[in-house]
């Protein structure tokens, strides 16, 4: 257990840059942008506090004071449930990150010849791709997470005080919703699905940059495109009866994109998915979070979890023998 903290350690520190720092920085540019554009805009008179409501014009103190208390709460239960949405352009960085780092978690080492070193102390190759493994699929969501928080109660408290210019206390009732407490823990209950559904790209990229002597970014997307062009020239040219469409979603989007949350919606069919509220205005956050859980039951993701942790088994033999840089 110490020797696999000092390896997730080592990771962080030889990959701070893109696993801490850039989405630190992406969040802090957003934040700067948004509260410089709203901010801006006010000191130039671009919000008067204006809104359109049932066809007519009045300030957003007296729309808001024209809701019923029905509405009201409804407004303040969308801001709780669903303002962490605005952090989602994290979350996209996030998998491009942790993309670019599996394709260069072990083709790196062997090419800067650093490999001799880690392999001259007392870890075994199986610690040091699992410790690549769990940065890959835990530790990096789980600074996006830190980083997605803080950046959408930012924005929350910026939206909150731009209102309450205007008239309107959002912020306060806002903050006393126990949804929006309740949110982060359920964004950090699908954890568990991403890390499973993401193993197959994992252990592809991770089996590639362990095999490849070069170019490691070329092989790891080359080589399924190719498979793919081969299957359709088949098909073409000679008639073969091969299901296009299952070769590309389960082995080539499957196997390349896994690694973006949320992916499991798309590729695991599900009867009647409902992620809204019955007014189809309001995330409904816990319909996500069972629908999420409810991927457990479908072969797609434990077929792809063998197949990626056979993958990284193969990582493991690979790195093993293929330390000649």
């Amino acid at each position: 257990m110490k020797t696999m903290k000092w390896l997730l350690k080592r990771e962080l520190w030889e990959h701070k840059g893109a696993l801490v720092w850039a989405p630190a920085i992406a969040a802090a540019f957003m934040i700067v942008l948004v509260s410089t554009t709203v901010f801006w805009g006010m000191a130039q008179g671009g919000f008067h506090g204006e809104v359109t409501f049932d066809g007519q014009h009045s300030d957003i103190r007296s729309a808001f004071g024209a809701l019923q208390a029905s509405e009201k709460a409804q407004a303040v239960a969308i801001v709780a449930g669903s303002y962490m949405g605005l952090a989602a352009p994290l979350f996209v960085l996030m998998s491009i990150i942790a993309l670019f780092y599996c394709i260069a978690s072990m083709f790196d080492e062997r090419r800067d010849r650093s490999i001799l070193f880690w392999k001259s102390l007392p870890v075994s190759d199986t610690q040091t791709v699992l410790s690549k493994l769990i940065t890959a699929t835990l530790v990096a969501p789980l600074i996006t997470l830190a980083a997605s928080v803080a950046f959408s109660l930012v924005l929350v408290l910026i939206i909150g005080i731009v209102l309450a210019i205007n008239g309107v206390n959002l912020l306060s009732p806002v903050l006393a919703s126990a949804q929006f407490y309740l949110l982060p823990l359920q964004v950090l209950a699908l954890l568990p699905i991403f890390a499973l559904w993401a193993l197959p790209t994992v252990g592809w990229l991770m089996m590639v940059s362990a095999w490849a002597k070069s170019k490691a970014f070329l092989w790891a997307f080359g080589l399924p495109l190719a498979l793919l062009a081969v299957l359709a020239w088949l098909n073409y040219m000679l008639g073969a009866r091969i299901d296009m469409d299952w070769v590309g979603s389960n082995i080539v989007v499957r196997g390349l994109g896994s690694l973006f949350p949320g992916s499991w919606f798309v590729a695991v069919p599900m009867e009647s998915p409902q992620f809204f509220d019955e007014t189809r205005r309001m995330l409904n956050t816990n319909a996500v979070v069972a629908q999420s859980w409810s991927v457990l039951g479908h072969a797609q993701l434990w077929g792809g979890a063998i197949a990626g942790a056979a993958m990284i088994i193969a990582a493991i033999r690979l790195r093993r023998w293929r330390d000649e840089g």
